[in-house]
């Protein structure tokens, strides 16, 4: 690139020079900042291209003809900046509305609808902790009343009587039962629970001081053992397989919580103060559901959460721990 005297050819659109005249203190103390200067010199290293000032050309057609009358004063110039940096425009916009103006937008218009959501107040007191049972007052209250109409057990001996027979269908052996003697089975096995002997076998015992009367002659040895091996709450056709991830370890039992934690909750209002904690039945038997705590009295066992009145320790709901779930 060359430059002519006072008129130049402009070949590098991105190079310019600029002159400045230094005539007061102000520009040169603005010309000789340190930050400037670093930019400048930074700028004029950038530029690969070497640029010559030369007189100017008379041969050049650029010049002015004689008859041009110049009046030319030689005046101390000195280089202000030097950059070949594109020229960069910079545009301020304000989107910033003044308060005069802010007031003379129009509002936004508001009109009342019908069908609008009605907030309404619930002011019903609720009976806590109510017992629902439908007893007769006026005669003397049965336990086995109370029992049966709170666990609804007609229901879940019609449950167990369908699905064992189905059971014992499944593997070909003849076997047939009735809500009658499933009772019958049902008072035994509660017997059982608060006289404890060292062997089933042992309530019908022959000796004198191991037989359980009211057990031997409730039903046989033989028939309590059939009932048992058929024993059955739900169709085994509708297990999934251990490799699906939907697959419920409880599935045997399943039915029966649902059953129980249905009639726990319909016998009695839920309480203001309730506990939630894990309970521990004790198990030593082999099962995959089969938890070891330390610290607990019981340490061998299937381990629940139950949910609880605070005060009176009713069941409201429980569930089995059947382990560690994973996201599918």
């Amino acid at each position: 690139m060359v430059l002519n005297g006072p008129y130049f050819k402009e070949t590098m659109p991105l190079c310019r020079v600029v002159y400045q005249i230094t005539s007061d203190s102000d520009e040169e103390d603005l010309i000789h900042d340190d930050e400037d200067q670093s930019f400048l010199l930074e700028a004029v290293d950038s530029v690969t291209q070497e640029v010559i000032i030369e007189h100017p050309d008379p041969s050049s057609s650029t010049l002015p003809s004689s008859s041009t009358n110049l009046a030319c004063t030689a005046l101390p110039v000195k280089p202000l900046m030097f950059y070949g940096l594109p020229k960069r425009k910079c545009t301020l916009q304000t989107s910033a509305v003044n308060s005069e103006e802010r007031e003379q937008l129009p509002l936004p218009k508001k009109s009342w609808k019908r069908g609008a959501t009605k907030v309404i107040t619930n002011t019903t007191e609720y009976d806590y902790g109510q017992v629902n049972l439908k007893l007769d007052d006026s005669a003397d209250i049965d336990a086995v009343e109370v029992f049966e109409q709170a666990s609804d057990f007609s229901t879940l001996v019609s449950l167990v009587v369908e699905q064992s027979e189905l059971y014992m269908k499944e593997k070909g052996i003849p076997f047939q039962t009735n809500e009658d003697e499933l009772r019958a089975f049902f008072g035994i096995c509660l017997v059982m629970g608060y006289h404890v002997l060292p062997s089933i076998r042992d309530y019908w015992s022959t000796q004198p001081d191991l037989p359980v009367p009211v057990i031997a002659n409730t039903m046989s040895r033989a028939r309590i053992e059939a009932i048992r091996s058929a024993l059955h709450f739900t169709n085994n056709e509708d297990m999934l397989p251990r490799t699906h991830p939907q697959c419920d370890r409880a599935f045997k039992v399943r039915p029966l919580i649902e059953h129980f934690n249905r009639c726990f909750q319909a016998v009695r209002n839920p309480s203001k103060q309730q506990s939630i904690d894990e309970h521990l039945i004790k198990y030593k038997g082999q099962n995959i559901m089969k938890q070891y705590i330390r610290n607990k009295p019981v340490k061998w066992g299937f381990k629940l959460w139950c949910r609880c009145d605070a005060i009176s320790g009713y069941l409201y709901q429980f569930g089995i721990y059947t382990g560690r779930k994973t996201d599918t």
